[in-house]
């Protein structure tokens, strides 16, 4: 669903290649679309949202952003929901292009004033900010929250796959790294990612699901690489993004002295799904934020 009226559209420039190498040519400046919730105060205190998916967009899927707006507003905190370039190019899009899609977005929220910033990461959007943070980082990002987090494509769905299921992907992996390899890394590849089929060049597949050894788009391997004071926020119920998942990155945390790990009780891995689960969710995460921004 769409933000709704009270978010003001922003077009924000991003220096760099999206992926594709045909819309953009390298050093073009390429727009990151994102939307902006300020609290009445309009403080210098601002969460930005980076979400999941391969796509990468907060605009489409069943979550509405309102109750988080609303939580956050509460101790005059605006919000930020930022899209990743691979919404535009998704097909050939890299894992990798998350830097400057963040580095753009954080960029622009210094610019119009706001100097504490918390990150959330939602599901593929946890091994966006750990990336980020691991080979770019930014002194005004003062907090995390890893919500509904996964610790790669590959280690969640490998906790639910049978035999079968393993052997399929197995093929899909090895088939991506022949192409790779042979110069055909634009060739198309239709895998799966939760039971779905999911095209996508072999490149990009490789970049997105890949085993964590060849793989950038993890959460556990960079979390060495995280010093402020960061929360995993989990539904117990979640299928996609299974708890074990998540234990295991807030163990991965434990070199952080503020570090916390937060269940909630409704949804699954929709985890700002309209109503209750976006309420509960919300509120938990309002709370972990009131304390670690200034």
């Amino acid at each position: 669903m769409t933000p709704g009226p009270a978010f003001e559209q922003l077009i924000i420039p991003r220096a760099g290649v999206v992926g594709d190498g045909q819309g953009f040519r390298p050093g073009e400046v390429n727009p990151v679309p994102a939307w902006l919730h300020r609290s009445e105060k309009s403080t210098n205190r601002l969460v930005i949202y980076v979400p999941g998916s391969i796509e990468g967009t907060p605009s489409t899927g069943r979550h509405d952003y309102r109750p988080l707006a609303a939580a956050l507003a509460k101790f005059d905190c605006s919000l930020l929901l930022a899209q990743m370039s691979s919404a535009q190019a998704t097909v050939y899009a890299l894992f990798e292009d998350c830097v400057s899609d963040i580095a753009a977005v954080i960029e622009h929220a210094k610019s119009i004033g706001y100097d504490e910033i918390g990150l959330i990461g939602l599901s593929m959007g946890g091994p966006r900010v750990a990336y980020w943070n691991a080979v770019a980082g930014d002194a005004a990002v003062k907090s995390f929250v890893l919500l509904g987090t996964i610790e790669s494509s590959y280690l969640a769905s490998k906790r639910m796959w049978d035999g079968v299921e393993a052997a399929e992907q197995s093929e899909i992996l090895e088939r991506c790294r022949d192409l790779v390899a042979t110069g055909r890394d634009r060739e198309i590849v239709v895998g799966k990612l939760l039971s779905r089929e999911l095209p996508l060049a072999a490149a990009s597949y490789l970049s997105f699901l890949g085993e964590p050894h060849e793989c950038n788009a993890g959460t556990v391997q960079w979390l060495d690489e995280i010093n402020v004071p960061s929360a995993v926020v989990h539904s117990r119920k979640d299928t996609a993004a299974p708890p074990e998942g998540a234990q295991a990155i807030f163990e991965g945390l434990s070199h952080i002295d503020d570090r916390e790990l937060i269940w909630c009780d409704s949804g699954g891995h929709q985890m700002l799904l309209a109503g209750k689960v976006a309420q509960e969710t919300s509120a938990a995460v309002a709370r972990r934020f009131e304390t670690t921004l200034a």
